[in-house]
């Protein structure tokens, strides 16, 4: 056996959580005081790039959400195996695992840890001086072409012909559709993958030229394969359409019925979830009450900012310098809607810059999850997006990585301890 090429520890994938399950599988190796060798395999030209430009620039590393049946809300799909995993390595787990490594993190007010540099190129580096110190072999531009099972060992072919060995095997290789096929080639079963966390592209009058303009805690609904489907959340217009966390939370939850639609639906929006339409309706009323001597465009609405304000008087072809006197039933009734019922007709998506998840991997149903092991072949584990799991934006999918990536270290590094 060429010792150059033969390794107890080999993980396809040089992201979150390839790196992550690696240097904790090494690490518990050594603190058992046996040597080991691994090596990560990334196709790419550099590891880690989507840990460097997460959360723009800064790392969304995780979220201060620390109870496991709270946190496994905010992941569409693989909430129910994801509650053990959580039990056993959660965020606060990963927290205290950073703090111990010298970066230091902090919440913000929504939930979102960062590290205190604000900078992804921390983490980056940590990952890069642990992988160093550790011994730990990285591979970059090698593509796998080829998973075998040989005895009780594996084979791992790249595009240029060069086989490598190992015990072990970690796939963390995210959204790989090369890689999912060859996993297919094992036996494994591949749920279609389609994209999630993504903007939607809209043409509507009234967010032309508005770009940059946001709204708070607003109600999105839908329709979608006779499904009647809502989130909530912020709002942001942007030069394509519609995004923010409010969009961003409705492409995940239902990012399978939305690609059925081929990114064509309406949605709904109502600009203040709180207030019923009732009390909406005398809400108006009373504005227009009280500022009936005032001109429309300096007496706007509580429920929009200025700008939006002045298009949705255009839009319904009020004269912005009419007084509210004038405002008459119809109207209003109008502008009623457009506060508790605006359609909004969509005709596709855009991927958001900081985010790239798909929905899909293979299958949940085919994966030890207390030990992320395959249920088909021994010492084959998964870790991350590759399998299929995905979560909202806020630091969930990393922590899915850390989280499957380290019980695949446990696990593997438990068995070579017997």
């Amino acid at each position: 056996m060429n010792d150059e090429t033969s390794f107890d520890w080999i993980s396809i994938g040089g992201g979150a959580a390839g790196y992550f399950g690696t240097l904790e599988y090494v690490g518990r190796m050594h603190e058992k005081g046996k040597s080991c060798k691994a090596l990560i395999l990334e196709a790419a030209t550099r590891p880690l790039t989507k840990v460097l430009i997460s959360g723009g620039g800064r790392c969304n590393v995780t979220n201060a959400c620390h109870i496991p049946r709270e946190l496994i809300a905010f992941y569409p799909r693989g909430s129910k195996e994801l509650l053990s995993v959580f039990s056993k390595f959660g965020p606060l787990q990963t927290q205290l695992w950073f703090e111990s490594k010298g970066v230091h993190l902090k919440t913000e007010s929504d939930g979102r840890v960062f590290p205190i540099s604000d900078s992804s190129q921390t983490i980056v580096d940590l990952f890069e001086s642990l992988r160093k110190d550790r011994g730990i072999e990285l591979r970059t531009k090698s593509q796998v072409t080829k998973i075998e099972r040989n005895q009780h060992r594996w084979n791992v072919t790249l595009s240029t012909g060069e086989t490598f060995q190992s015990t072990h095997l970690l796939a963390a290789s995210g959204s790989s559709q090369q890689i999912w096929t060859a996993l297919q080639t094992l036996g494994h079963t591949l749920v279609d993958p389609v994209p999630s966390l993504f903007s939607f592209n809209s043409r509507d009058v009234r967010l032309k030229d508005l770009a940059g303009i946001s709204f708070s805690n607003l109600k999105i609904s839908g329709n979608l394969g006779g499904k009647k489907v809502h989130t909530r959340g912020d709002l942001l217009i942007t030069h394509w359409g519609l995004s923010g966390p409010a969009i961003l939370c409705f492409s995940s939850w239902f990012a399978r019925e939305l690609c059925q639609t081929n990114y064509t639906t309406t949605i709904q929006i109502d600009f203040a979830p709180d207030v019923t339409m009732p009390s909406c309706k005398d809400l108006i009323a009373a504005h227009q009450e009280k500022h009936e001597k005032k001109q429309l465009k300096n007496s706007k609405l509580p429920f929009f900012p200025q700008r939006y304000w002045l298009r949705i008087l255009d839009y319904l072809q009020c004269d912005p310098n009419s007084t509210w006197v004038h405002i008459g039933k119809a109207k209003k009734e109008a502008l009623l809607q457009q506060v508790k019922n605006a359609s909004f007709s969509i005709h596709g998506k855009t991927t958001n810059k900081e985010e790239f998840v798909t929905s899909g991997g293979i299958l949940r149903k085919e994966i030890d999850f207390r030990t992320m092991e395959s249920k088909l072949h021994p010492r084959l584990y998964f870790a991350g997006e590759v399998m299929d799991i995905d979560a909202l934006t806020g630091g969930f999918n990393f922590q899915n990585a850390w989280s499957t990536s380290y019980l695949a270290a446990v696990a593997a590094s438990e068995m070579d301890s017997i």
